[in-house]
């Protein structure tokens, strides 16, 4: 059975301060318990599966012992479990999500900055946790209940791809409380960690992670925190380190051996790296026992790239690589095709720019080239690609070889953009099938939002031939994203087969705006002027509680030093 050892050295030392137990499935729980324990001085225990937490109760020590749990725990009551079968006194503090988490939070600390993090973004949010802990600061997860609370911070950080309505109405609010908000948006956590690098100023010293787990090592608050793939990272990387005069790098798991060997050669040896890959932990007179290094793994969507049949067509001398995502997360691809036979390279193709595939979605690329001149069989396709979440970040690599099959590729469909509406809540685009064949149709659409172009999928349909299909987006647009995109660009694909859409189409198409409905514009105007009616009630409440309280000082002031008190006097009307 495989062990997980963490903080056992210090739960089993004598004097231990503080112990607080994480048992949640929920890393956005875990996260912020680790957050109430940088700033009550005690160490973090994250409970993995119930055959762990059984070995971490084995071992613990001391009274100091908190159990922080939620709704979705690992193991029920777990407190309940070590006092009952272990004698071990401990608390229990119960939430029923992160939510409640976070609320308490805010009650029982004092931070002077706020870090504001999307919950579905789990590398935005670690890499914030270190220069949280520098400022005095929180990493906090977008929720309306912090716009009352933005007068108690000094400085106001927005770190990701933070939802567009929930960041819109925190600069609206910001805006009239005077507050300035530092927006840490570079497309990528790569490169939103640098900025947060260049936040924190020089260091010697710093860690670096995958992102895709939380460990205590990271949660010191010492050093700053950057993320790189497992394979590498940017060309610009041992620049930007001896700029800061980093001389040490931490890198954290296994999966960094490799990063942490090139960091060395690339920096011409003058940085050291060290990797933490396994834990330890002794008792008196017995040697150390080394485990595996324990991690709370973060569910972070994750592509997974493959390519499933190339053909190749002598007719129109067009290749055709079908590229399929069978991950959870969506990747931007580049790749490179190589023509090959018996192992040598023949020709090869390039593609332009990164193509994107969402979780589940195939794509045919075309490709026009003329295999006659090698012999157009027994050839086989050699598939190079890199590919990632964030088209600035593409940290994983596909390698692969197949055989292109020689055959016939025909397809009769044919499909035109007849308009684009929106009402307020879907963008719909209306496509014909202009074939004599059935065709099956999906897409992109690009929208110009807060100055940055991004692309959306649009659902896919089945159109029979000379009939009208409509794809759908649903989106809430407001007066400004109108006005910004009075004309929007389409991308189709769409073929005769539905696993081999191998026709695309780009349209560029005036989006007529039919039907809105008042009270949908004006919902972003009323949830804004509620907010500021909350904040208004809140104030007012203070006052009139420190007014009270300053009375009755006063009236025990005066009573206790004789002085009578002024009665007031009513005047009668005779």
């Amino acid at each position: 059975m495989r062990k997980f050892a963490i903080l056992l050295l210090l739960l089993l030392s004598p004097g231990f301060a503080k112990v607080i137990i994480a048992n949640s499935k929920d890393w956005r729980f875990v996260l912020l318990t680790q957050e109430y324990a940088h700033y009550q001085g005690g160490d973090v225990v994250y409970l993995m599966t119930e055959a762990q937490a059984d070995l971490i109760a084995q071992n613990l020590a001391g009274d100091d012992i908190i159990v922080f749990e939620d709704s979705n725990s690992i193991v029920d009551d777990y407190d309940q479990y070590i006092k009952r079968f272990y004698n071990i006194n401990s608390e229990k503090k119960d939430f029923k999500d992160y939510r409640e988490l976070q609320e308490y939070l805010l009650r029982v600390l004092t931070p002077e900055t706020l870090f504001v993090a999307s919950n579905i973004e789990p590398e935005n949010t670690l890499i914030s946790v270190p220069i949280a802990y520098k400022k005095e600061g929180v990493v906090l997860f977008s929720s309306s209940s912090l716009f009352s609370r933005l007068p108690d911070f000094d400085d106001i950080y927005l770190v990701g791809g933070v939802q567009r309505d929930y960041r819109r109405e925190l600069l609206s609010v910001a805006a009239l409380l005077e507050k300035d908000v530092n927006i840490i948006d570079f497309g990528s956590p790569y490169f939103n960690s640098l900025a947060l690098l260049d936040e924190w100023g020089k260091t010697d010293k710093l860690y670096l992670s995958t992102g895709e787990f939380l460990h205590p090592t990271i949660f010191t608050g010492n050093y700053p925190l950057v993320l790189v793939g497992k394979t590498g990272y940017h060309e610009d990387f041992i620049d930007t380190l001896n700029r800061l005069g980093v001389q040490t790098v931490f890198a954290i798991g296994t999966d960094l051996m490799e990063v942490a060997s090139r960091i060395r050669t690339d920096s011409n040896r003058e940085i050291a790296t060290f990797v933490e890959f396994a834990e330890t932990y002794t008792s008196a007179g017995q040697a150390g026992t080394t485990y595996a290094l324990t991690v709370y793994p973060i569910p972070v969507a994750q592509p997974n790239i493959t390519v499933t049949s190339v053909f190749y067509d002598p007719e129109t001398t067009k290749l055709y690589v079908k590229f399929a995502n069978y991950g959870d997360g969506l990747a931007y691809v580049a790749a490179i095709t190589r023509i090959s036979r018996d192992g040598e390279t023949q020709t090869s193709i390039t593609d332009d720019e990164t193509f994107l595939l969402w979780p589940g979605d195939e794509l045919v690329r075309v490709y026009s080239i003329d295999l006659s001149d090698y012999g157009v069989n027994n050839l086989d396709a050699v598939i190079d690609a890199r590919y990632g979440r964030y088209e600035d970040f593409l940290v994983n690599i596909l390698d692969m070889t197949l055989p292109i099959t020689v055959t016939r590729v025909i397809d009769k469909s044919s499909i035109n953009v007849e308009r684009a509406t929106y009402d307020g809540t879907i963008l719909r685009v209306y496509v014909k099938n202009n074939g004599g064949v059935i065709a099956f149709v999906s897409g992109q659409i690009a929208l110009l939002l807060d100055g940055d172009t991004e692309l959306f999928q649009l659902s896919g349909i089945r159109l029979a031939p000379t009939k009208v299909g409509v794809l759908q987006l649903r989106i809430r647009m407001d007066e400004t994203d109108l006005d910004n995109n009075q004309f929007v660009d389409v991308f189709l694909k769409y073929g005769e087969r539905q696993d081999l859409l191998v026709n695309t189409l780009k349209a560029r198409s005036q989006l007529e705006i039919i039907k809105i409905r008042l009270e949908l514009l004006a919902m972003p105007v009323l949830a804004l002027l509620l907010i500021l009616l909350l904040m208004s009630v809140v104030s007012r409440m203070r006052r009139r509680r420190y007014y009270r309280a300053g009375r009755r000082i006063k009236l025990s002031q005066r009573r206790i030093i004789g002085v009578p008190m002024r009665r007031s006097h009513r005047r009668i009307r005779r």
